[in-house]
């Protein structure tokens, strides 16, 4: 079994999975219509908020959203766009079959919305 040099380690891990996201109340007119553009990704699922701490992000939309992506240990494709404060707006993922159509959508939000 794997041990940890120090307990403040484990501790931040856990806390970091754990950790639920803030969520945004109001959002913008352009992060609608990036969350529009995300919705029409084939197999797009809902991800939990707690995956938004492991994403980074990639850009900013000129309203100041950031898209924020992460990929799990299993190569599932994740994106989230967080207000300009970092709260979650949206979350999703698709499965392996998607990450193509995925990777179009945020190549088509960042054309139109940067």
């Amino acid at each position: 079994m794997f041990k940890f040099e120090s307990p403040k380690i484990f501790d931040r891990i856990v806390e970091r999975v754990t950790r639920e996201a803030e969520v945004a109340i109001a959002i913008s007119e352009t992060a609608t219509k990036a969350i529009e553009i995300l919705s029409d990704v084939p197999g797009m699922k809902q991800a939990g908020s707690r995956d938004f701490a492991c994403a980074r992000p990639i850009f900013a939309l000129n309203d100041g959203t950031v898209v924020r992506t992460w990929q799990n240990a299993l190569k599932v494709e994740h994106i989230f766009l967080a207000d300009a404060e970092g709260r979650m707006i949206f979350g999703g993922y698709v499965g392996w079959k998607h990450s193509e159509d995925l990777k179009g959508a945020i190549k088509q939000i960042k054309k139109e919305l940067v």
